[in-house]
């Protein structure tokens, strides 16, 4: 499986979108030194993809799931996850 040509491809697209996500959500948080917003942004874009694969697995499996709301939810999650890591960094 690992010389699969299509699996390269998808494993080097999956990692290009990590790092076009975690630069993304490194410079949404204005005021922050670049290496302080490096953890929380890292960590939203592991939580999304993990959350996404998740979803996925879950409709492959038929599960009859509202998506649309759970997608939310996890998005809410993980806004307050960055919010209490940036709120600790502006106390310390």
């Amino acid at each position: 499986m690992e010389d699969n040509l299509a699996r390269q491809r998808y494993l080097a697209i999956r990692e290009e979108m990590f790092e076009f996500v975690t630069s993304r959500r490194r410079a949404s948080y204005p005021g922050v030194p670049e290496d302080v917003a490096a953890e929380p942004a890292h960590d939203m874009a592991v939580m999304g993809r993990a959350f996404t694969d998740g979803f996925r697995v879950a409709a492959a499996a038929g599960d009859d799931t509202d998506f649309a709301r759970y997608a939310e939810l996890a998005a809410d999650a993980l806004e307050s996850l960055v919010a209490t890591r940036l709120k600790e960094y502006t106390h310390d």
